[in-house]
């Protein structure tokens, strides 16, 4: 799926595409666990040799000038493919180059997208056009030609576009656009992608980490936005938390030269995420308490009307840069996806 989003959609149709996506991520998604190799002559694909693929995918999408969708896209292909299959060290980068070709004929537009001779050629993967051909076909074979992946791109597209939906004056703070937002957030994102440890964590909780990471940048009431978006995605609270934690140290390895940084303006310095300012003890406590103390009020009933749904998202959005968001206004997310 791949999600392009716009000033004119409105909350009750982000809503429903929410909804389309989680469904779509119930039906196909399951975490996985990469078995690390312990000698050098390993007979199928480790941790390592994942991201590795991953990294070179990263730099052929930069290459050919891709969306950054095809290599979110690819990588889904290539990890699924992967739990299917014992694949061999040797053949890894044939499926990547697989992956990352049937992701391009999916996604991209005719025009941009190389013949197999050229993309065999260009990409120096290793095997012949023949070989690439033929990998495709087995790819598709396992994956039983469902090439419809919903990716933590898509849901954090949906996250980003419902937040700025009900708080339109989300980023006056940070005198930044949200285009902008979302494209340093897509950034970080590829950044994510390298990583296997993520793979334990749904799309949705991804997405949801990051988008939280970044409101922490910048929102003193980031846990209450966050919780808002959380109830709508039925996202498990102790997966987020670990999702945010390994995010976190994915794209801040080194605490002198922090990655994790939002775009400077005139009122906020760069500078290093909070939670090396604070405790993750004393976070992971606070994050805890505000879903006990709050327990009571995201129960809602799931009988809600579609006028019902429509209200309750007028009620989420509030004017002014102090906004907040209402965990007790939320629509039941079953409302949302009949």
């Amino acid at each position: 799926m791949r999600t392009k989003l716009h000033s004119g959609l409105d909350g009750p149709r982000l809503l429903q595409m929410l909804g389309e996506a989680l469904h779509k991520q119930k039906t196909a998604w399951r975490p996985f666990t990469y078995r690390p190799n312990t000698n050098s002559q390993a007979v199928e694909v480790g941790p390592q040799l994942r991201d590795e693929i991953v990294q070179w995918l990263t730099r052929l999408r930069r290459q050919f000038q891709f969306n950054p969708e095809t290599l979110a896209l690819s990588v889904a292909l290539l990890d699924r493919f992967l739990q299917s299959v014992k694949a061999r060290p040797k053949y890894l980068r044939c499926i990547g180059i697989s992956c990352f070709y049937l992701a391009a004929k999916v996604l991209e537009e005719s025009e941009m997208v190389p013949g197999a001779s050229e993309i065999v050629q260009e990409t120096d993967c290793g095997c012949t056009r023949a070989e690439l051909l033929r990998m495709e076909r087995v790819i598709l074979d396992k994956l039983q030609w469902d090439l419809k992946r919903v990716t933590t791109l898509d849901f954090l597209h949906i996250f980003h576009a419902l937040l700025l939906c009900q708080h339109p004056h989300l980023l006056d703070s940070v005198r930044t656009s949200p285009s902008r937002q979302l494209s340093l957030l897509t950034h970080r994102y590829q950044l994510c992608l390298a990583s296997h440890r993520l793979l334990a964590y749904s799309p949705a909780t991804q997405a949801l980490a990051l988008l939280s990471l970044e409101l922490e940048l910048f929102r003193t009431d980031y846990l209450h936005i966050t919780v808002a978006l959380q109830t709508l995605a039925q996202v498990d609270s102790d997966k987020l938390i670990g999702c945010r934690e390994t995010m976190a140290q994915v794209m801040s390895p080194d605490k002198n030269n922090p990655v994790y940084m939002f775009s400077p303006s005139a009122s906020i310095k760069p500078g290093k995420r909070k939670v090396e300012q604070v405790e993750q003890e004393a976070f992971f406590d606070g994050i805890k308490r505000l879903y006990n103390d709050e327990a009571s009020d995201t129960t809602l009933s799931t009988s809600s009307s579609s006028s019902s749904l429509t209200s309750s998202v007028a009620a989420m959005t509030t004017c002014g840069t102090e906004a907040r968001l209402d965990t007790s206004s939320l629509p039941p997310l079953t409302t949302v996806a009949n």
